[in-house]
């Protein structure tokens, strides 16, 4: 940390949403300030602050926030608190292009770009759309942030072939791999060939002594792969009255893989589809 503190992003959920639980940013600056922050900026209306402590980690401060907030405001709303260096991997993650930057004057070119970062469950989800000019000052710290190479980035997952061809053998062997029923029916994917595999990456590896557990991403031909809720919207259409519009784009599904030893022999226990969808 350095003399000036450490920068946090804090995201607020439940707030200025359909004229509900309506905040100021004004005064939620100003709260900020009251609480010992310093360099404090909201982001348009959204309930997103750019703050600067010299004290507390990431937890500690979202239970110091939650706290003083409910008391101030009467209710409460769930914030995530992450430091810069999180968003800034995540928004380098997320595809952000700039031509420069320059986070000591708050100026960039990012080709008018603003930045929304919301949680959604467990994931967080990063949206580029149109700025405004009243955006400026804020996208500028925003995009500070990712002006330098990332930092504690993730090691990239090793693509070993001999790995990759056993599970392709395998997943040939099992042939079907289905998709648990999400409301529309399981989705399914047969496999028939190795030409079946245009593109397979290992983008996960979770290993314990007796199983290792391995997410692939695999591009797939249309013809492989059973799209559950396609043949339900495909339905409903033809119910209308609609022609049902041959549908011959790749299919990218991703697929998690169990393997447990036997006898110190690895063999797949298991595999499951965890999304899948047609590509554009």
């Amino acid at each position: 940390m350095s003399e000036k503190g450490t920068v946090f992003v804090a995201l607020f959920s439940g707030i200025n949403v359909g004229g509900n639980r309506i905040v100021k940013m004004v005064e939620l600056r100003a709260f900020f300030e009251d609480l010992g922050f310093s360099d404090v900026a909201s982001y348009v209306q959204s309930g997103n602050v750019v703050f600067r402590s010299k004290k507390g980690d990431a937890a500690t401060l979202k239970k110091q926030i939650e706290a003083a907030f409910e008391k101030k405001w009467g209710f409460h709303s769930r914030i995530m608190v992450r430091d810069a260096g999180w968003l800034r991997r995540l928004l380098i993650a997320a595809g952000l292009t700039m031509q420069w930057s320059d986070p000591a004057k708050g100026t960039l070119k990012a080709d008018g770009l603003e930045v929304k970062a919301e949680q959604a469950g467990r994931a967080t989800r990063v949206t580029f759309l149109s700025s405004v000019g009243a955006d400026k000052d804020v996208l500028c710290r925003y995009a500070g942030f990712v002006g330098s190479p990332a930092s504690e980035m993730p090691p990239p997952v090793p693509q070993d072939p001999s790995l990759i061809a056993q599970m392709k053998t395998d997943l040939l062997k099992k042939q079907k791999v289905l998709q648990a029923d999400t409301g529309y029916g399981p989705s399914t994917v047969t496999f028939h060939s190795q030409d079946d595999f245009a593109d397979f990456k290992i983008t996960a590896v979770k290993e314990t002594a007796d199983e290792r557990r391995y997410e692939i991403s695999v591009l797939l031909p249309s013809e492989a792969c059973i799209l559950a809720r396609e043949n339900v919207d495909d339905a409903a259409a033809g119910f209308g009255g609609a022609t049902e519009t041959p549908k011959t784009q790749p299919v990218r599904a991703s697929v998690s893989l169990t393997y447990r030893s036997d006898a110190g022999v690895w063999h797949l226990a298991d595999a499951a589809i965890s999304h899948i969808e047609r590509t554009k």
